[in-house]
């Protein structure tokens, strides 16, 4: 589960996110990759990327293996109705709790700001001194914490130090006050290859804040890796799925993806996705007709003038046909070993 830190980001973010699609198409390629979350809150967009989760409530609902004792069962006596509505309820917890997208946000850039440089200050000490507001009621981010250095300046804390003083005086559990070995190599190659993906980013986000540049390094390098072994399915029906779809998105580097799910077959997700990639990417020169095109078709088009695996989309493509023409054909077999369809209609369908 995310942090209050991180839902407060989430919910600043949504409120600024009453966008639609074509005030989405307005923005320019530059402002997808140097602030995403315009484009990553916009309501079109997040119902596209929760699609393209696929979401499987087996999967979404088996137990963590987290270390920790599991609660006893608890039995009731129900009626239909209130069985379906305990049903529903916990559809929707799993939904809001396991299933909510760490939000897309831009990177910080971590600056040094100096408050004040008084050389008659310097070598009075050899350790630095930390400064920091403990007041309640503060947020993190508007903290004051300052250090003043064995050189007499006094500037703002860094983003490395906020987060260590931070986590003394207000501890977050199951963050650590040094970042873990583990995002680190030869340790986290080895936890790539294991595929151990969502350890990794469940563990990234309750460590870094969502605008860290060591989070977006981390998640980058985990997409990167899903998409160079097309391990899509291990991170499916998981809260991740979606972020790593809207970077592959904003990458324009949805061609292994588009092929998996051609293949699954799952075309409406992967007309999903290419739809996702036109609005990401409104400045293309398809991007106009391609507003035009629907299912298979759009995909076509997106193949002809995006791609840049033409040959393997295209015969993704052909294999969703087949497949699709293969269905029809046993369609029409079943109904005439039933009597359900004469035969010239039959022959109609399958030519059609």
């Amino acid at each position: 589960m995310m942090s209050s830190r991180k839902g407060m980001i989430l919910r600043r973010f949504y409120k600024q996110s009453a966008w639609n699609c074509r005030s989405c198409s307005s923005q320019s390629k530059a402002s997808v990759l140097d602030d995403p979350a315009p484009f990553f809150f916009n309501e079109n967009v997040q119902q596209l990327l929760k699609k393209l989760t696929r979401i499987d409530y087996t999967k979404v609902s088996r137990v963590h293996k987290t270390g920790q004792r599991l609660n006893v069962g608890e039995y009731k006596f129900m009626t239909d109705e209130e069985l379906e509505q305990s049903r529903l309820q916990a559809i929707q917890k799993l939904e809001d709790i396991r299933l909510q997208m760490p939000p897309v946000v831009k990177e910080s850039k971590d600056t040094i700001r100096v408050l004040v440089d008084d050389p008659g200050l310097k070598d009075y000490d050899t350790a630095k001194f930390v400064f920091t507001d403990i007041s309640y009621g503060i947020n993190t981010r508007d903290r004051k914490i300052v250090v003043r250095e064995p050189t007499g300046t006094l500037r703002h804390a860094r983003m490395a130090e906020r987060n260590r003083i931070t986590q003394v005086y207000f501890p977050v559990n199951g963050k650590q006050l040094t970042v873990p070995q583990m995002f680190y190599e030869p340790y986290l190659e080895d936890l790539l290859k294991r595929k151990e993906y969502v350890f990794i980013l469940d563990r990234a986000c309750l460590q870094f804040d969502p605008d860290d540049p060591e989070y977006h390094r981390i998640t980058k390098e985990v997409y990167r890796h899903i998409n160079a072994w097309n391990s899509y399915d291990i991170l499916r029906s998981t809260r991740h799925f979606g972020p790593m779809v809207f970077y592959l998105v904003s990458e324009k580097k949805i061609d292994n993806l588009l092929v998996e799910l051609l293949q699954s077959p799952a075309i409406d997700e992967a007309v999903s996705l290419v739809r996702l990639y036109y609005i990401l990417h409104p400045d293309v020169a398809s991007a106009t007709e391609a507003q035009d095109k629907d299912s298979l078709e759009l995909i076509e088009y997106y193949t002809k003038h995006e791609s840049l695996q033409k040959h393997n989309v295209e015969h993704a493509v052909l294999f969703c046909l087949k497949l699709k023409k293969e269905t029809q054909e046993m369609e029409v077999s079943i109904k005439k070993a039933h009597g359900q369809a004469d035969t010239s209609q039959d022959n109609q369908n399958v030519t059609n």
